[in-house]
């Protein structure tokens, strides 16, 4: 099997209208074919079957279930059948034959510094499009210095143990949070899934990494490279796809504090894998106050969009008015923030917690209308009992306004002398 596998992949030449034998033109793939003209780059690139899918063996030996569940392995040309056979069947050749596909894998490399020559291009790769291998441990890569080879990895190993011409980005996931804030102390720069691109990460500056592709070209680190969730990542719960996420907490004495609150809000937060952007506490503070200083900035920041999620201990540590909490969260809905209360276990962006909301908002809309239906019949029996409504009118003194006229005080002063408006002044002269 393995000799027919090598002999399938060798036949791909020019010859037969194959540029490589495993490598593919970035152009074929939307991220790498992004900015790779106008930055005189032609990339190539190898897309294998993820983690376990070939049923070959594991090219990712530390995906976590979450990136496991969201590979981009599914994304665009990912979602044709034909696309990901074929890279079921590189990956099985992977495995079966290590040796044929890396003297493959090797031609494929001096062909594309060879065109990329050729056209005065840089000729750059990315060989773990979808997988994560450490192939510094399998090729001699310092034999294409011209060559610039980059790739994203979860394994800590790696880093620092690459070749000059191989730059490694670590990848950031649900599980392995000590091994990134570890990378970015030693001067790497890791990418992280954002629902919502924030300015910073864990103190460290976030750089829109979805404009290109190519992180070797990234300087002044290190950084953290934020990128935007896609296909199946957009729907992502497991923690993977990082959430901003604030916290408010309120106590209404001084002798009371919030940290009972604050700790558990904090290890919810991590349960769920969110990143807490910032704590807002407002103490000796009553709640029945629309106006508090730490709510005023956390909705100030809510409008700017610099979290995903507000996550309050209990509704009433928030609002104690259905119709102050009915207002902030329909802000929050059109914000496109979700509000999360943890003692009601209550989640807006999920659908129960979507469903409590509409009902909460039909109680306040049936609360506002049973007290108008109220103020509308006391005005029907106000008036069946022949109370005159509304403001009563003003006694008017034409003489007096005319005296006052005639002693030569202006219709402004005159109105303010008697009380009535500069129109009516003016009326009666």
């Amino acid at each position: 099997m393995s000799n027919s596998l090598y002999q399938t992949y060798a036949k791909r030449t020019p010859a037969r209208g194959y540029r490589y034998h495993l490598l593919c033109p970035g152009s074929s793939n939307s991220k790498m074919r992004k900015q790779s003209k106008q930055l005189g780059l032609d990339p190539v690139g190898l897309s294998l079957a993820p983690f376990n899918i070939s049923g070959a063996g594991n090219v990712c030996p530390f995906a976590s279930p979450g990136c496991s569940a969201v590979c981009l392995h599914y994304a665009g040309r990912g979602q044709m059948s034909n696309v990901q056979l074929a890279r079921m069947a590189k990956t099985t050749f992977w495995f079966a034959d290590r040796a044929g596909f890396l003297e493959l894998l090797s031609r494929d490399l001096e062909r594309a510094e060879s065109r990329a020559r050729k056209k005065g291009l840089w000729p750059v790769a990315r060989l773990n499009v979808f997988s994560d291998i450490p192939w510094e441990r399998f090729l001699d890569l310092g034999r294409y210095p011209r060559l610039q080879l980059y790739d994203y990895t979860k394994i800590p190993a790696r880093l620092g143990k690459t070749p000059s011409n191989y730059y490694l980005n670590f990848s950031l996931s649900e599980q392995n949070e000590p091994d990134a804030r570890l990378a970015l102390a030693s001067g790497f720069n890791i990418a992280v899934p954002f629902r919502d691109r924030p300015e910073q990460f864990w103190g460290y500056p976030v750089i829109d990494g979805d404009s290109h592709d190519y992180r070797f070209l990234d300087r002044g680190g290190p950084l953290v490279v934020g990128l935007k969730p896609k296909g199946l990542a957009k729907d992502d719960t497991s923690g993977f796809v990082r959430e901003e996420c604030a916290i408010y907490a309120r106590v209404s004495t001084t002798d009371q504090s919030t940290e009972s609150q604050l700790l558990d809000l904090r290890r919810y937060a991590d349960s769920r894998g969110w990143h807490v952007y910032r704590e807002y506490t407002d103490e000796g503070i009553s709640g029945t106050k629309d106006s508090r200083p730490a709510l005023n900035e956390l909705m100030s920041h809510a409008r700017k969009r610099k979290f995903d999620m507000v996550l309050v201990w209990r509704f009433d540590r928030f609002a104690r008015s259905t119709k102050h909490l009915i207002l902030a969260l329909e802000e929050f809905r059109h914000l496109g923030i979700a509000f999360v209360s943890f003692s009601e276990n209550i989640d807006t962006s999920s659908p129960l917690g979507s469903a409590i909301f509409t009902i909460i908002s039909a109680v306040a809309q049936l609360e506002r209308d049973i007290i108008a239906e109220r103020v509308r019949a006391g005005l029907r029996r106000a008036r069946a009992n022949g109370k005159r409504l509304g403001r009563p009118k003003a006694k008017l003194e034409p003489e007096r306004v005319r005296q006052l006229r005639a002693q030569g005080l202006s219709i402004r002063q005159v109105a303010e002398v008697v009380g009535i408006s500069k129109s009516t002044v003016s009326r009666l002269l």
